[in-house]
């Protein structure tokens, strides 16, 4: 059974409502969806961008990232760190590792995931967040996440996509409702590229 390694990603719907400072904002639920067997986590990193919304000079204070798996317990990390404005309204990227979570929380090939932040002191708006996941997997897995990017006219925009890991099947193995997870099937794949245009 040989091992192989990938790096996949999952994006959660951005939230562009204005939140205010100290209080968490929870973007809505993903399926991460993880079909191989023999999963062993190597690295999973949460990232998670705002806009802080400001009118005066005000800084930011900390950064609470959570993760949750399923329906057990949210697991969060704080970072103290000062981000010190004149006023005008900047763009934040934090990010945490949570590898040990997935590898004592995860089951099965699918789980719900929900990311959440609070930011101190500023009020925030615009936040999303993604998971990067690599992981070693048995290669004889009959169902496989895909790791290259389609051609923009075989998936929707990015907008419309809800995560940017696809899925593939082995030869042995029957089509399974790939709709379901963003993948047409490989009969409307053939079909497209013969229709590509030229590049």
């Amino acid at each position: 059974m040989p091992t192989r390694s990938k790096t996949v990603e999952f994006v959660f719907p951005t939230d562009q409502s204005t939140l205010a400072a100290g209080t968490k904002r929870a973007l809505p639920s993903q399926t991460v969806y993880l079909p191989e067997f023999g999963k062993v986590f190597r690295s999973v990193t949460l990232e998670i961008g705002f806009t802080d919304h400001v009118t005066a000079a005000s800084s930011a204070t900390s950064f609470a990232l959570e993760i949750l798996l399923g329906s057990g317990s949210a697991d969060t990390v704080t970072i103290t760190d000062t981000v010190t404005n004149s006023g005008e309204s900047s763009v934040h990227h934090v990010s945490r590792d949570v590898t040990s979570y997935f590898t004592a929380n995860w089951s099965g090939t699918s789980m719900s995931t929900r990311a959440a932040i609070t930011v101190g002191t500023n009020a925030t708006n615009n936040h999303w967040a993604k998971l990067r996941i690599t992981y070693d997997y048995d290669d004889a897995s009959t169902t496989h996440a895909m790791t290259r990017s389609p051609p923009s006219w075989v998936f929707p925009p990015a907008s419309r996509r809800r995560s940017s890991a696809t899925c593939f099947t082995t030869p042995r193995a029957t089509h399974r409702s790939s709709r379901s997870f963003g993948c047409p099937s490989p009969a409307r794949q053939r079909s497209r590229l013969a229709r590509a245009p030229p590049r």
